[in-house]
């Protein structure tokens, strides 16, 4: 009978300061590496979504411009950041980068940051196609205007922006470039 004690006694014995410590240091530190991982991915994925913001908002910035200058009736003015054309609805329509900043009828269409836009016309000048600026610039003042834009049959776009990610100013760069070949212009 005095074994039996003996062996109840160490049953209930229990576990050692030591072995709680050490028990306890290595639930801490599964705790920390799930809490960092947690982090890890919740930032990647803000990061993610950023960026997927900014490429929605530049393909909805250059579907705006895609979609208005198919209705172009007759082109105005260009130059190689401005373009000024009448609708379909006998409308003008003006699209223009001032300092990073694209506009639309003097209005800002967006807060990304505009690093360049280039409107460049394609016409055939005796049975080649010419999308040179500068060639078609006959008065050398730097504007197509309404006389030099005869037999422009399209129009093409090229839009670089910008994105400042935050937190660390991480600069994403967004281009889009579309052609319009304008079949409602009038000669």
């Amino acid at each position: 009978m005095g074994s039996n004690r003996v062996y109840f006694y160490m049953r209930l014995r229990g576990l050692t300061l030591v072995e709680l410590l050490v028990a306890m240091t290595i639930l801490s530190v599964i705790i920390m590496i799930t809490f960092s991982v947690l982090f890890t991915v919740q930032k990647t994925s803000k990061s993610i979504e950023k960026k997927y913001d900014c490429y929605a908002e530049a393909n909805r910035i250059a579907n705006d411009m895609e979609n208005s200058l198919r209705l172009a009736r007759q082109l105005i003015a260009v130059t190689q950041s401005h373009v000024v054309f009448l609708n379909v609805h006998a409308e003008t329509t003006e699209y223009f980068q001032k300092d990073d900043t694209l506009f639309r009828n003097k209005q800002i269409m967006t807060d990304l940051v505009v690093d360049s836009i280039l409107f460049n016309c394609v016409k055939n000048i005796n049975d080649i196609t010419v999308s040179d600026f500068y060639e078609m610039d006959l008065d050398n003042n730097g504007v197509l205007d309404i006389y030099e834009l005869g037999g422009v049959s399209g129009v093409n776009v090229h839009l670089w922006m910008l994105a400042i990610l935050k937190p660390k100013s991480l600069r994403m760069r967004v281009e889009r470039q579309f052609f319009i070949q304008l079949r409602n212009l009038r000669q």
